[in-house]
């Protein structure tokens, strides 16, 4: 395969040798026609680091401009021979959890509709996201949950649907990976602090992700947020199937839960008086407390909204 495309881009080349002098307009559009055929090819094929090595050769050798041989010499960096890998040959994980200071104006538009979270897992996919680490699953299920039916919905649902969602959302991106879309143009190990950020390390990506709409202000409010998140489990505990996996998820209760305590505690005390009155904090530990802890889940939302 890799002798086809190579055959390809001499054969693209040969024509556009003849017009690179007698017509610089034209050699510059058919360079650029040929750079998206090769670089479709690319993202459709696996080759392995040998056969990239006789298709970078062919356009080095070539006479495609020169923005046209960097843009396919890109695309040969983010495929699967050439993407980072842990020792054992696994993509790299991707920490996507700065995500919330990214997301388009357009996609806060469809808040509170199904759409939100179908743009959501778009515009991600657009920015690369591949392989995603579990807080980064957790994560973007839990935007897509809020971003559709609201923050104090998401609230009162239980820890089992709250993973049972991560799972999900995990699933869908699986399926849409292995739908065919390629490698994405830039791999990011780790997505940057803010969108300047971004820009300034990687300027096409930007602009090809924000073409149609610019990023938004966030529309959700980040520290119920990050309380929801401390109270949502990343992955199920060993044995909690059935009845006496619940039995060993409370009696696991204040070591698995022990992040979101020191969180609450912290909210409590940042809020003073109007949120400590009532709430003892040791009831947080057990699962049998569950309808407790979204009490005052709802409780902490509302002293929130009133700052």
């Amino acid at each position: 395969m890799a002798s086809d495309l190579a055959n390809h881009i001499a054969a693209a080349s040969t024509v556009l040798a003849g017009l690179q002098n007698s017509d610089p307009l034209a050699w510059a559009r058919v360079s650029r026609a040929q750079r998206d055929v090769v670089q479709h090819a690319l993202s459709k094929r696996s080759l392995a680091m040998a056969e990239l090595s006789q298709v970078a050769t062919a356009v080095r050798v070539s006479v495609f401009a020169e923005e046209d041989q960097l843009a396919i010499f890109r695309s040969m960096a983010t495929t699967k021979a050439c993407t980072p890998s842990d020792a054992t040959g696994t993509p790299m994980m991707q920490d996507f959890e700065s995500v919330l200071h990214f997301i388009p104006e357009m996609v806060w538009g469809a808040e509170g509709t199904q759409d939100f979270a179908l743009s959501l897992m778009n515009f991600v996919v657009q920015l690369g996201l591949r392989n995603p680490t579990a807080p980064t699953v957790q994560l973007m299920s839990l935007l897509c949950s809020i971003g559709t039916d609201g923050m104090e919905h998401t609230m009162r649902m239980s820890p089992e649907a709250r993973l049972a969602n991560s799972k999900s959302w995990k699933k869908w991106l699986k399926r849409i990976v292995k739908g065919g879309i390629g490698e994405p143009t830039v791999w990011l190990a780790k997505l940057h602090p803010t969108p300047e950020a971004l820009k300034a390390e990687h300027p096409e990506l930007y602009a090809s992700v924000y073409c149609a709409s610019p990023p938004g202000a966030v529309k959700i409010n980040t520290m119920a947020l990050e309380l929801l998140r401390a109270h949502t489990r990343m992955r199920r505990e060993k044995g909690s199937a059935g009845p006496q996996g619940r039995v060993a998820m409370d009696n696991a209760g204040p070591r698995c839960m022990d992040r979101g305590d020191r969180l609450l505690e912290f909210v409590l005390q940042t809020l003073g008086a109007r949120a400590a009155d009532g709430i003892n904090l040791q009831m947080l530990g057990a699962g049998g407390h569950r309808k407790i802890k979204i009490k005052i889940f709802v409780y902490i939302l509302n002293i929130i909204r009133q700052m």
